[in-house]
Parts: structure tokens; C-alpha cells; sequence
């Protein structure tokens, strides 16, 4: 979710398909959303590289946006502090 005009962010998403890790380097400008066909999220790291907006990051897993469940929710972030969001493992 973005609150602003303008933002560039970047990072990277680790998820796992058929037990294997699939690392995607994100970046975007003044869009914002990504999805992933896999098992789960293993890790996500956002960062905002410019611009005066400020972003939040949510992590759902799931079939779908109407059934996913959330599984990560971060501040509203407004500065150049990177959005870390590591699984945890049972």
C-alpha cells in the first residue's frame, strides 16, 4: 500500500515452489503489487530508494486475494528504512 504521489522502492521476494527457493528482485514506480504462485513466502525485503510517498507492506499467502490470510503487516514506513519479513519455521 502506498500514501503519497511519487516512490521508487526495491527489494527482493524468496518464495518456495515444489520445495525449491525462488529469489525475484522487486522494484517499482508508483505501482505496487506483486504475486507468486508457490507454497509460501520465505522472506521479503522493501526498501524506498526516492520519492515523497510512504509504503506499507502486507504479506498474504493463499489461493487468492478474497481467501488469502495475512501473514505479515508492516508500519507505514516514510523514509529510506528497510521493510524486513522473514517466515518462521515450525
Amino acid at each position: 500500500m502506498v500514501q503519497g504521489k511519487n516512490i521508487s522502492l526495491k527489494g527482493y521476494c524468496i518464495y518456495v515452489k515444489d520445495g525449491k527457493e525462488i529469489r525475484e528482485e522487486l522494484t517499482t514506480d508508483n505501482t505496487w503489487g506483486w504475486n507468486f504462485r508457490g507454497d509460501y513466502i520465505k522472506e521479503v525485503e522493501m526498501q524506498k530508494i526516492s520519492g515523497d510517498a510512504a509504503f506499507q507492506l502486507y504479506i498474504m499467502e493463499g489461493k487468492d486475494a478474497a481467501t488469502g490470510k495475512p501473514v505479515f503487516e508492516s508500519e507505514l514506513v516514510n523514509s529510506g528504512k528497510q521493510v524486513f519479513y522473514k517466515k518462521k519455521m515450525k
